[in-house]
């Protein structure tokens, strides 16, 4: 049974109670996705989806109709605000750099069971993202107090997100314990300062996650370039998306990423067939290639 307005208001505010670092946030509780962003937006969103952070205005959005218990409520602030609002408390530097450790932990056994089940549920996610929601999903893990453990934090961050040893389940989970325990005593503060909800990270650098992702998709040497909508058409197969862009391979190594906002509606992937991207008057265009 879902549950009720009140119920999750006096979660909130027990959570914020549990979590001072968190008493900036704003939170909106509505009883489904499309009561705060109406039916056409409200489509994009997982039907099931309990909750949803937007970090360039500071806000958390849950949704009742999904939320079945007090319990249920907790992992999804836990998700929500320890795991991607605790993301941003790093410095970008070490945001990223945490980011490619969790990356590098799918070489780990111990992850195996939870990167399958983030690649079942964000299958159409980049990987970028899919690395959020796997600090998100551990996140949701913790029970009570969050531990003390500042000199065992900062010993697995500088072994594993400096240093370049393999993630573990222990060492993510410590880390994610410490950004807990930081924001349980109020001593971590936002640091990077996303200018769209989309952003992953606050850099000058946008196409970051569409270079990320043609390196994922091509290997190591791949390249992704941002269109050129004044003079461009371009041919070949559409071979993946990240929140913001449509990557079209052009070569073995290199891609450009389209801008998904010029596009009616954006191509599917099919790395098997080459289409053309020709731009009119700034907007894109898929044609049969010629």
């Amino acid at each position: 049974m879902p549950i009720s307005t009140d119920q999750a208001l006096a979660g909130i505010e027990k959570f914020v109670e549990d979590y001072p670092g968190a008493e900036n946030l704003q939170f909106y509780v509505v009883n489904k996705f499309e009561d705060l962003y109406g039916r056409e937006k409200a489509q994009h969103i997982p039907e099931k989806a309990k909750g949803a952070y937007h970090p360039a205005r500071g806000f958390v959005a849950l949704a009742c109709a999904n939320i079945h218990n007090d319990g249920d409520l907790r992992e999804t602030l836990q998700h929500e605000v320890i795991g991607h609002y605790g993301t941003l408390t790093f410095e970008r530097g070490q945001k990223k750099a945490l980011m490619t450790a969790i990356r590098g932990s799918r070489q780990s056994p111990d992850m195996a069971d939870d990167w399958a089940y983030i690649d079942r549920v964000y299958s159409n996610a980049p990987e970028s993202i899919k690395c959020e929601e796997m600090f998100c999903l551990q996140a949701e893990r913790i029970v009570g107090k969050p531990l003390h453990d500042l000199k065992g934090v900062n010993q697995t961050f500088g072994e594993v997100v400096m240093g370049g040893r393999t993630m573990n389940q222990a060492d993510l989970q410590a880390l994610v314990n410490g950004v807990a325990d930081g924001l349980a005593r109020g001593t971590r503060e936002q640091q990077i300062f996303p200018q769209r909800d989309s952003d992953q990270y606050r850099l000058q650098d946008a196409l970051e996650p569409a270079r990320d992702e043609a390196k994922e998709l091509l290997g190591p040497a791949a390249k992704a370039h941002p269109a050129q909508p004044a003079e461009g058409s371009y041919k070949g197969p559409i071979v993946g998306h990240t929140t913001t862009h449509v990557l079209q391979q052009v070569s073995a190594t290199q891609t450009v990423a389209h801008d998904k906002a010029a596009f009616a509606q954006a191509p599917g992937i099919d790395g098997s067939k080459p289409v053309q991207v020709k731009y009119e008057q700034g907007k894109a265009q898929v044609h049969p290639p010629r």
